[in-house]
């Protein structure tokens, strides 16, 4: 996660992406770095990244409204609202 933050800083978003991943599947109980990875993901346009990262997001913590928002954001963009 230390090297996703710092790729992050430095404007490497799919470098980053990765590192969090990778720290994510050692410890996947860290919403916030979902959330990183959710929001990283959109901007890199990697929908199916973004709506997984998010759907982990409100299922650890349902009262984050940001990725209830963000799940919804994804489903209107790819135009399927299921």
């Amino acid at each position: 996660v230390a090297l996703g933050r710092h790729w992050f800083e430095r404007g490497d978003l799919k470098r980053a992406t990765g590192h969090f991943l990778d720290g994510l599947d050692i410890k996947p109980l860290m919403p916030h770095v979902w959330f990183r990875v959710g929001t990283i993901s959109m901007q890199l346009e990697d929908w199916d990244t973004a709506l997984r990262a998010f759907t982990e997001v409100v299922q650890q913590e349902p009262e984050e409204g940001d990725a209830w928002a963000n799940v919804a954001a994804i489903h209107m963009h790819r135009k399927n609202p299921a």
